[in-house]
């Protein structure tokens, strides 16, 4: 198909000529089409990391690298794996895992003696929105987020992985948005008006539907999140919360 013949990225030569193609197909149909331009607010990242860098034996930096599948070229594409409108900033703090990131999530752990504030929550994709996941942790004091995909919601476990099936493979990382839509959708800085040239903004402090802290998304193999849960729960279950540093 020509629409997903490339990767899409905001700003990106590919989706003006997606669009273009796309408005020239429906005149061609005999219906009336035009490209309106939007100005909004993106985000891209210039530098990222992810290292567990204490205890000095587990030091080592994770992966922030996707795979690639031979003549795919969707999956060669050099885009920066982000989750969109993320806070930049550079947290190094203990991690807690926090499951799905529901606000239930993080009442058991409040309600199980977990310290909350200023750590990094490790949460799964599933059973929520993620941005719903950055919410509720910034909500309960966290100072950062890092979501992984799950193998048992998206993975081996459900069935062959791509390219031989439908199922995510363990070096992919799921990109998209974290931005706190129950609030409200669409560019944060026009609240309920189109986004085009000339028209009134909020200020990037006025914004209140965007994280205030770093996310990061991961993948579900080697020396990724696999690597930070086994050395979250051997902290975990020796020690009980023993603070550890992740930057």
């Amino acid at each position: 198909m020509r629409w997903a013949s490339a990767v899409e990225q905001r700003r990106a030569s590919q989706d003006y000529e997606t669009a273009l193609y796309t408005a020239h197909q429906w005149e061609s149909y005999g219906i009336k089409a035009e490209v309106v331009e939007y100005y909004t607010l993106l985000s891209y990242p210039v530098h990222r990391r992810l290292a567990i860098v204490s205890p000095e034996q587990s030091a080592q930096e994770l992966n922030l690298t996707e795979g690639s599948v031979a003549d795919d070229s969707c999956t060669t594409d050099p885009t920066a794996l982000l989750l969109a409108y993320s806070a930049t900033g550079n947290v190094t703090a203990s991690v807690v895992y926090a499951n799905f990131g529901t606000q239930q999530d993080f009442e058991w752990l409040a309600s199980s003696n977990v310290s909350l504030g200023g750590k990094i929550a490790l949460v799964r994709y599933g059973a929520n929105m993620r941005g719903l996941k950055v919410m509720a942790a910034e909500k309960n004091g966290m100072a950062g987020v890092l979501i992984y995909s799950d193998p048992n919601e998206d993975g081996f476990t459900r069935g062959p992985v791509y390219p031989e099936g439908f199922y995510r493979p363990e070096d992919s990382f799921q990109r998209g948005s974290v931005n706190y839509i129950p609030l409200y959708s669409g560019d944060p800085m026009t609240p309920g008006w189109a986004s085009v040239e000339g028209a009134a903004r909020l200020t990037y402090e006025e914004v209140t539907n965007v994280p205030r802290v770093p996310v990061l998304p991961l993948s579900y193999g080697p020396p990724s999140s696999t690597a930070l849960w086994w050395w979250w729960w051997s902290r975990f279950q020796s020690q009980r919360g023993d603070p550890t540093s992740v930057g």
